[in-house]
């Protein structure tokens, strides 16, 4: 993963990490190197709530510290196409 991130990165190309902390260590193990810091972090979280409050039961794993894009709900109806995944993103400072 990290030779993709670097060769992605090389290209002007912004990388982030769709995962969860139970995936992250399930998948990933405790590899670090990937977090906040230098990716920002879509997290799939399907409570249907424009907010970050999941987060403090969820941070940190690995080297992530904040969650930048929440996944809210899966497979909805948006202006008559099925199936769009709903995503709540944190706002910029």
């Amino acid at each position: 993963m990290g030779a993709l991130t670097a060769a992605l990165e090389g290209l002007g190309i912004e990388v982030g990490v769709y995962t969860t902390k139970t995936y992250w260590g399930n998948v990933m193990g405790d590899v670090t190197g990937f977090g906040t810091d230098k990716h920002k972090l879509w997290y799939p979280h399907y409570d249907s709530a424009d907010n970050m409050a999941f987060a403090e039961d969820n941070l940190p794993f690995a080297d992530f510290t904040e969650v930048y894009v929440k996944q809210t709900m899966g497979n909805t109806v948006t202006c008559g196409l099925s199936q769009v995944d709903s995503n709540y993103m944190r706002s910029k400072p």
